[in-house]
């Protein structure tokens, strides 16, 4: 199964951190959870003439507390169609303005509209697709079982195969996708659709299950792992460091891989078990699809020179969007910094003000780190101290890392250590509820 994707070419560099689930603390959660609502679930009226439903909806649970933070109390859950036999594959096109799902026992791929809700049958046949996802072009890529092979979906209408094979012989039956920003497509292959006829075409499996990577420039595939029993599900981290994998097999867990390079994956280590003991002694549970988000609470910017500028006006003018700021030895106040005022007309020495992160202090509220050597000749340190004190006059949290006798590249690699290290712990508190330093933070 495939989550709904939007790729977005967002250059803007994100922190997210993901709060570990503990296997026990979420199965006896998920577990009276269950008792509770799965009758209304279950007899709940989607209906055009159902009642209203009052907010906030009893059908949103909160199975962890620390999530009960992002249930939004205004909105219910709403059911965008009805009537497939097995709904897969769920995937957003940004640009189109639709979601495209696989019903794969139908063989076929379904559309809804966002502009009026209207629902219809998008391919057909779909070669019994299940995943489905768009890559950073707009294309549509699907995980075919009926064929056993990944796809993709020419904006011209043609359509190109990018795998069906591995060393000569045919793939199992590809289930789940994803695209990293370097273009590669990665993707599982566990098979489920060649073991029964319900979900494509009863076969032999020729391959040990895997994930596999098709390079985005040479179209050259390869295996990522074999160490899944059934891997299904995955997903990048909104930074693209981490790869989550579910298995569906006998560990029936979620396992979370380090991203090396773009191209393979480092160490790995379960992220969350699902298994669940069953009164006959059996195991039961399991992920399937998978996402993860960012907590829009808890973003970060973070920049030097020119990047420290950029950092300083996104907290100045857009405190409300980031959490917290490190910015290293930005410009604040363009026409006092290296500004000879010759022959400036004074709209444009104005216009550089306004462009200014001193510009927009007054609005600035989120915490922030600076850094700067004290003896920087390309940004003048007196950029700092300026901004320092105007937002100490309105009681904004600060902290200072300054380097003596350092200039603009810091020449001592202790200094380059000090100041990424004091840069993790400044996020890990701000962002994650990390502990403060014993003592403020001044090299």
């Amino acid at each position: 199964m495939s989550e709904a994707r939007h790729h977005q070419s967002d250059s803007q560099y994100a922190l997210e951190s993901t709060a570990k689930i503990g296997r026990r603390s979420f199965l006896a959660a998920a577990a009276m959870a269950g008792v509770t609502t799965v009758a209304r679930a279950q007899t709940r009226d989607y209906g055009k003439n159902a009642p209203p439903v009052r907010y906030p909806d009893r059908d949103i649970v909160v199975l962890d507390k620390r999530f009960a933070k992002y249930k939004i109390g205004n909105t219910p859950i709403q059911r965008l169609y009805t009537g497939t036999l097995w709904a897969e594959g769920p995937a957003w096109s940004g640009g189109g303005r639709y979601l495209v799902w696989s019903d794969i026992p139908n063989d076929r791929q379904l559309r809804w509209l966002e502009e009026d809700g209207h629902v219809s049958v998008f391919r057909k046949p779909s070669g019994y697709s299940n995943g489905n996802t768009f890559d950073f072009e707009g294309r549509e890529l699907s995980c075919e079982h009926d064929n056993r092979r990944v796809i993709r979906y020419e904006n011209n209408g043609k359509t190109t195969v990018l795998a069906d094979k591995w060393e000569g012989k045919p793939l199992n039956a590809p289930n789940d996708i994803v695209v990293h920003p370097d273009g590669g497509i990665w993707f599982t292959d566990p098979g489920y659709g060649s073991m029964v006829n319900y979900e494509g075409n009863k076969g032999e499996l020729f391959l040990k299950e895997a994930v596999y990577r098709i390079d985005g420039r040479t179209a050259k595939i390869d295996i990522v792992t074999t160490e899944a029993v059934k891997p299904n599900g995955l997903c990048f981290s909104p930074d693209y460091k981490k790869l989550y994998l579910c298995d569906t097999g006998a560990p029936k867990n979620i396992t979370v891989w380090d991203v090396i390079d773009g191209n393979k994956i480092g160490k790995g280590h379960e992220f969350a078990g699902m298994k669940q003991k069953m009164k006959d002694g059996s195991f039961a549970g399991g992920a399937d699809g998978i996402r993860a988000d960012v907590d829009g609470k808890r973003i970060g910017l973070w920049g030097g020179s020119y990047g420290g500028y950029l950092t300083a006006m996104g907290l100045a003018r857009n405190s409300d969007l980031f959490a917290a700021g490190v910015d290293m030895h930005g410009v604040h106040d363009w026409p006092t910094d290296n500004w000879d005022g010759k022959n400036i007309p004074a709209e444009l020495t104005k216009l550089a003000h306004d462009s200014s992160p001193v510009a927009a202090v007054d609005t600035w509220k989120s915490p922030v780190l600076f850094i700067h050597g004290d003896d920087d000749r390309n940004v003048y340190f007196t950029q700092t101290v300026d901004l320092v004190a105007r937002l100490r006059a309105r009681n904004v949290e600060i902290e200072q890392l300054i380097f003596p006798d350092e200039i603009h590249d810091f020449l001592l690699h202790k200094d380059w250590l000090a100041a990424y290290q004091t840069t993790a712990d400044f996020f890990d508190r701000k962002l994650n509820g990390g502990k403060p330093p014993a003592e403020t933070a001044v090299h």
